[in-house]
């Protein structure tokens, strides 16, 4: 359990301000969302993994209970909620390892998150892609897909799946290939109305358990666009 005060102050300097009375062009940046914001948090963590990296056995579980409580904000774009309301997140992670041979093994994960409440902010949309993670601020990564190329457009929630096979080719070197599955809220539609994946992503890497984290060279593609990327990680996420 804990107490976060999160500040955020997301613009674009590209973009043009009207005023509302004039029509005229303000000189100054288009602001997305302004805001001071307490949230209390409760978490619940349990990892009975071998490998945080490269897991052949064991099992994760996270879950996570947030209450945002907007005291001040600020934003050029036009809202149907309240800017000051209430909202809710929860959130929840499941990943299951188990070996299918002394080099193979197989694991799936299961994100998913719901918010509940009237709440307009920018700064707190689920944004997905790359192969990145920054939960505070509702970033996820997404095979396939370049970082913020998935943004939900009603911040309802998600549910993503991510299955992988991984391979020790020798001792801490793994071949690992993934599939990734997305369902979001988007415009009137809810995730929980279609069990059918909007988003999908396929990703091959060859991996490196260094003292410093993962080593990772990673080569992913989509079939909704048809891009191909390539992706490099050095080191522990933060």
């Amino acid at each position: 359990a804990g107490l976060e005060i999160k500040h955020i102050n997301f613009y674009s300097s590209s973009l043009s301000v009207k005023d509302p009375d004039t029509g005229n062009v303000r000189d100054r940046e288009f602001i997305f969302d302004k805001s001071w914001n307490i949230i209390p948090a409760l978490e619940v963590y349990v990892d009975t993994r071998d490998n945080s990296n490269y897991p052949t056995t064991g099992a994760l579980f996270k879950g996570e209970y947030k209450v945002v409580l907007p005291q001040t904000q600020e934003s050029d774009l036009e809202t149907n909620g309240s800017m000051l309301s209430t909202s809710t997140f929860l959130y929840n992670r499941i990943d299951y390892s188990m070996p299918l041979s002394e080099k193979w093994a197989w694991t799936n994960k299961l994100n998913g998150s719901v918010r509940i409440g009237n709440f307009n902010s920018s700064g707190f949309s689920y944004l997905f892609g790359g192969y990145n993670n920054n939960l505070s601020n509702n970033i996820y990564s997404f095979f396939g897909y370049p970082l913020f190329g998935i943004v939900s457009t009603n911040d309802g929630g998600f549910l993503k799946y991510v299955t992988r096979l991984q391979y020790e080719a020798v001792t801490d070197v793994y071949v690992s290939a993934y599939a990734n599955y997305l369902v979001v809220s988007e415009g009137k539609d809810q995730w929980y109305e279609t069990w059918v994946p909007q988003y999908t992503g396929y990703a091959l890497s060859v991996g490196y358990d260094s003292k410093i984290g993962p080593v990772e060279l990673t080569a992913d593609y989509s079939p909704e666009t048809g891009r191909m990327g390539l992706i490099f990680n050095l080191g522990f996420w933060f």
